[in-house]
């Protein structure tokens, strides 16, 4: 209970606005709008089984990249791409910035393409984490 209260003072103090989300295959996936609906498994169609079948919420990150993206470039969703026993994960980040000067507000928006490599952590059973070497 404590934590939950914690969290409504953050939210009030903070102006934080709660969105919709779900945990599924070890990624938090969230709605950017606070009304709309999140259904995962129908966003991943298919992949979901498949993403279950593999056990990739027990997979690992081994790599990440990031490079700036020009507002012509920006992809419209996440991909998800298996290569054997290796997911590639791309994502879009967006980031605004400001400056304020007196009583006026100047922003800039920015955005990169995050690409992650995951696979499976070695010598750990499923439902595990893997020791530490």
């Amino acid at each position: 209970m404590e934590m939950a209260q914690r969290l409504a003072s953050m939210r009030a103090t903070n102006a934080l606005t709660p969105l919709p989300y779900e945990l599924r295959h070890g990624f938090v996936w969230v709605m950017p709008r606070p009304r709309e609906a999140i259904d995962v498994a129908a966003f991943l169609g298919p992949l979901d089984v498949e993403l279950a079948a593999r056990g990739v919420e027990h997979w690992v990150v081994r790599e990440r990249t990031e490079s700036p993206l020009e507002p012509g470039q920006i992809p419209k969703t996440t991909r998800l791409v298996f290569h054997d026993e290796v997911l590639s994960v791309y994502t879009v980040h967006r980031r605004r910035s400001e400056t304020h000067f007196g009583h006026s507000t100047y922003g800039e928006e920015t955005f990169s393409l995050e690409h992650m490599l995951l696979s499976p952590a070695s010598g750990a059973a499923p439902g595990t984490s893997p020791s530490s070497p």
